[in-house]
């Protein structure tokens, strides 16, 4: 622990040895690196969780998409728990992105068939 306090101690009166001008510089110049590498971890973040919401999406959408078309352009009407055997889900266990995006196939196809935009 001394070790420390000795190099602390010396860089402290180092720092402090400089011109005013020069240790404002090196204080923004730190700042602004800190900040760069809190953007640049940010960025990567973001583009992580993108490209697992697209793949989540799709993910879906191979899974429920030709069901949703069969249950839709059928000649009769289904219950509740008709529509759901069909799908193979429990409401319960779905996860909230998981309901939205089943949302998001079932207004896409209402879409592509009717041409009336929803979003």
């Amino acid at each position: 622990m001394d070790v420390f306090n000795f190099y602390w101690y010396y860089l402290e009166s180092l720092f402090y040895g400089f011109p005013f001008i020069i240790r404002v510089t090196v204080i923004l110049v730190t700042a602004l690196l800190l900040m760069y590498l809190f953007f640049l971890i940010r960025i990567f973040y973001i583009a992580y969780r993108q490209k697992k919401m697209v793949k989540r999406k799709e993910k879906i959408r191979l899974k429920y998409e030709d069901k949703i078309k069969d249950i839709i352009y059928q000649k009769n009407n289904l219950s509740v728990s008709q529509t759901r055997n069909i799908l193979g889900i429990d409401h319960n266990k779905l996860r909230r992105w998981e309901k939205e995006y089943i949302t998001h196939i079932l207004l896409d196809i209402i879409e592509d068939e009717h041409g009336v935009k929803y979003t």
